[in-house]
């Protein structure tokens, strides 16, 4: 609790700046009375008055007030941990050197494990570690998943110091909000993954240790992937694809029924719509009248009139999402729908694969194992082999496969490297792998933006 009080009467010394000379005045526009009062005590524990002024926010109150434990804990990290009473010589000189070392490995650390923290994500909360350099966790707590909680757990972790990373699990489903609160509040984001199984077992599993992995992991680099962003026209391609899949399904599923029906309808009905295409078949279907007949028959009528409608009003649906994809593809990527091959879906598993926020990858490399496209050493002994990557985005990998495929049926280069290839002795799987990591190439090229050269700058406009 925080409230602005005015001392009765108290008077209160202050140096005269530049002068020394101690003068007497009287704090007439009032002070901050800080006050702290747990859910479990009957009245305040602790008190704090502050001269600091009115328009002071409340956590800038408290961090002031609590920065004497701070201090203390930074004076016994310094003394117990960094050797600070270690010094056994007898010279100013020497201690003075020893302090001094002492100071700038206490300034290095302060700066390298301030910035480190993590957090284990789930539905209504969330659960942060705050770690040192050297391991030591110096808290943990649990924070509600809402706007509140968010700057709440912020505002704890930068009472530790600056934060300037943090580690996150789950960052594209129960972390999303989160990690965009953190970036909004400056802090880069880590994606963290699941800690190894091995360490779960020996460990046991609990909402503090998973946050403290995901602290460890970002300290000791082991996790290094900048999360993906979800405020783009990635996102909206996201969007659109999950809306469009689950179209995409349930009309299959209706038109599976609707042949279902027919098969076991009566004959006359059965006879009528025999060879029809499935276009022509729905709208037959769509015209029907179950007012005509009665019983098991009309019945029939009415089910496969319905399943018809169904299908065309799903149809629409997913003809307006094919649109907007399209449209999200060409804002994120211009230029990438021209590739051969490429089209809508398959431009929109890889730059869903890519992010918001392409300049996380760090060269073509980490692109291609993105796409899971990458060979990978399966070397032992005297045998030097590699293996197709079976990891990375699976989606990524099979929109690859079938850009590869529609090339090798036609496109001329494509078919004669298939020849070229099969004529050294290569298999088609092999062929296929070489031609996804060509494809990846071509296709890196026009995602992420090639960075500008150093001391290249935009030539100035000219009036003509």
């Amino acid at each position: 609790m925080a409230l602005r009080v005015r001392p009765a009467g108290r008077e209160i010394r202050k140096a005269t700046a530049g002068t020394g000379l101690p003068v007497r005045w009287l704090l007439a526009a009032g002070c901050w009375l800080l006050d702290e009062w747990s859910a479990d005590q009957d009245e305040p524990v602790q008190f704090w008055l502050s001269n600091l002024p009115e328009t002071t926010s409340l956590p800038v109150l408290v961090r002031t007030a609590k920065l004497r434990w701070r201090i203390e804990n930074d004076y016994r990290e310094m003394k117990q941990t960094l050797g600070m009473a270690h010094f056994e010589g007898r010279t100013w000189p020497g201690w003075h050197h020893h302090v001094t070392l002492v100071s700038v490995a206490h300034a290095f650390c302060t700066l390298q494990r301030l910035s480190r923290f993590g957090v284990d994500t789930h539905k209504d909360i969330h659960a942060a570690a705050v770690i040192t350099t050297l391991g030591a966790v110096l808290d943990c707590r649990s924070f509600p998943a809402t706007a509140d909680g968010y700057r709440q757990l912020v505002d704890w972790a930068r009472f530790f110091g600056a934060m300037r990373r943090a580690g996150v699990e789950c960052t594209g489903s129960y972390g999303a909000a989160l990690a965009r609160h953190l970036r909004a509040e400056g802090i880069d984001v880590t994606e963290v993954n699941q800690p190894d199984k091995a360490a779960r077992r020996r460990h046991g599993k609990t909402d503090v240790i998973d946050a403290e992995a995901a602290a460890r992991a970002v300290l000791s680099g082991r996790a290094t992937a900048a999360a993906k962003t979800s405020d783009g026209p990635v996102e909206m391609l996201r969007l659109f694809k999950l809306a469009k899949g689950s179209a995409i399904k349930s009309r299959t599923q209706a038109i599976n029924q609707l042949k279902s029906v027919l098969v076991s309808a009566d004959t006359a009905l059965r006879e009528s719509m025999a060879g029809l295409s499935n276009p022509h078949l729905f709208k037959r279907c769509a015209e029907l009248d179950a007012q005509r007949t009665s019983g098991p028959a009309g019945a029939a009528r009415h089910t496969l009139r319905r399943l018809a409608g169904r299908i065309r009003h799903l149809t629409e649906e997913i003809d307006d999402l094919n649109k907007r994809i399209a449209e999200a593809v060409e804002l994120s990527a211009p230029g990438l729908l021209e590739v051969r091959g490429v089209g809508p879906d398959s431009a929109a598993a890889l730059l869903i694969s890519v992010g918001n926020n392409p300049e996380r990858l760090a060269s073509e490399a980490s692109f291609v194992a993105l796409c899971g496209t990458s060979p990978v050493e399966a070397s032992s002994g005297k045998t030097q082999r590699r293996r197709l990557n079976r990891g990375g985005d699976r989606q990524a990998n099979a929109a690859l496969y079938r850009i590869v495929l529609s090339r090798l049926r036609w496109d001329d280069r494509s078919q004669d490297y298939l020849r070229r290839r099969l004529a050294q002795g290569k298999t088609r799987r092999e062929i296929i792998r070489c031609l996804k990591r060509y494809v990846a190439r071509e296709v890196y090229r026009l995602i992420v933006p090639a960075p500008a050269p150093a001391g290249q700058t935009a030539p100035t406009p000219v009036a003509v």
